[in-house]
């Protein structure tokens, strides 16, 4: 499956590496490795673009929904290709595609899916609603 433009229009992407421990007996990624590559791809893009402040604001997985394509296998270069897809009031969408590059250049879809997260006050340990910083911050990598 060739990558629809729109993932190569995400404004994040993140290489993960492929460990060889991911692999299942076919010799393919385990579909639980596919949210642990989110997960990567998730915490490089709040570090180095959103320099969220875990010390006073943290997040948690509300939900991850995940379509699997295209097996990957140990050796394949890939990039998660993340977006803002909504903002609520204490929540936030992110759009995600693994793909990988095939031999002509052109891109492979691995799986795509999306991840719900929620912002959490870390003194009172409950749900609260995104900062304004958060807001702007986010809605810099909206997807159009």
């Amino acid at each position: 499956m060739v990558v629809n433009d729109s993932y190569l229009n995400y404004p994040f992407a993140a290489r993960v590496l492929v460990r060889w421990s991911d692999l299942d007996e076919l010799g393919m990624v385990n579909n639980a490795k596919y949210l642990t590559y989110f997960e990567e791809a998730r915490a490089f893009f709040f570090l180095e673009k959103l320099a969220w402040d875990w010390t006073q604001l943290g997040s948690l997985v509300a939900s991850i929904q995940i379509n699997y394509k295209s097996p990957v296998r140990y050796g394949h270069k890939i990039t998660v290709f993340m977006g803002v897809e909504q903002i609520k009031n204490a929540s936030f969408s992110l759009k995600c595609a693994v793909c990988s590059r095939k031999e002509d250049d052109s891109w492979l879809l691995h799986a795509e899916g999306s991840v719900v997260m929620v912002a959490y006050d870390l003194q009172t340990q409950k749900p609260t609603a995104l900062p304004v910083y958060a807001r702007e911050a986010l809605a810099g990598f909206l997807l159009v």
